[in-house]
């Protein structure tokens, strides 16, 4: 009875005093250390960050020297966003990084991918006029089903590194959208044309929001979101995203 409760302590001291709460790297599964951050340093160092010229209204990495926009955003008259940035490539381990962060029950993971990411936006010229932080919000059967929005943890992140304030809901989903994977651009703004709204106006008028996501890919959503922040009397919006396609 001693010895095995002897061991049962000895291997919750160590749990409790080596490894991070997450346990394994979440890109190559390798055990974690207190010592080491929340992915391995192979993993830490080798992450695919968007160093290339990017979108000068949704942040995604553009294809080719000389572009200014993206080819979901220059067609636009009217691009919503005022400005973003993407943190890693949605490649390799960006997206393998994301799945965790999204589908491997690690929310605590997104707060300290938002202070990554907070570090890229205090680059940016337009990081000063910021008031807000947003989340782009999941609908409640979804929410229910998964326990956790992954995008309100990259915000927590992103607003303590900031020093912004943040507030949950600011946003709503007013329909429960199919996923957007594998739809058009066109099939993707169909999909999700009024699918949010402010919750209070008053919580954004006037003010320059930061507009938080895990991935873009076409920016379909982010634009949504922003159409509704506007409506709502934003004066301007921003967007930090963790991962981003070409």
């Amino acid at each position: 009875m001693f010895e095995s409760g002897f061991r049962a302590g000895v291997k919750a001291f160590l749990r409790e005093t080596l490894f991070l709460p997450n346990g394994v790297c979440p890109v190559c599964k390798k055990v974690l250390f207190r010592t080491e951050s929340y992915l391995c340093e192979r993993c830490a160092q080798s992450l695919p960050r968007v160093t290339m010229p990017a979108c000068k209204y949704c942040g995604k990495p553009l294809s080719e020297k000389g572009m200014d926009f993206c080819g979901d955003c220059g067609p636009l008259r009217d691009p919503v966003l005022d400005g973003g940035v993407v943190w890693l490539h949605y490649i390799g381990s960006g997206q393998k990084l994301v799945h965790s962060l999204k589908f491997g029950h690690l929310p605590q993971l997104g707060r300290w991918i938002g202070r990554q990411m907070a570090e890229v936006v205090k680059e940016k010229d337009w990081a000063e006029k910021l008031e807000l932080v947003a989340a782009v919000p999941l609908h409640e059967k979804r929410l229910e089903e998964r326990g956790y929005n992954q995008s309100d943890y990259l915000a927590e992140g992103l607003a303590d590194v900031l020093n912004l304030p943040y507030k949950r809901e600011v946003l709503k989903r007013l329909y429960d959208t199919p996923h957007q994977i594998g739809l058009s651009r066109e099939e993707r703004l169909v999909n999700l044309t009024g699918a949010f709204a402010v919750s209070q106006e008053k919580n954004v008028a006037g003010k320059t929001i930061l507009l938080v996501d895990d991935v873009n890919t076409t920016g379909s959503t982010l634009r949504e979101c922003a159409q509704a922040l506007k409506r709502a009397g934003a004066r301007a919006v921003y967007t930090a995203v963790c991962a981003g396609a070409q």
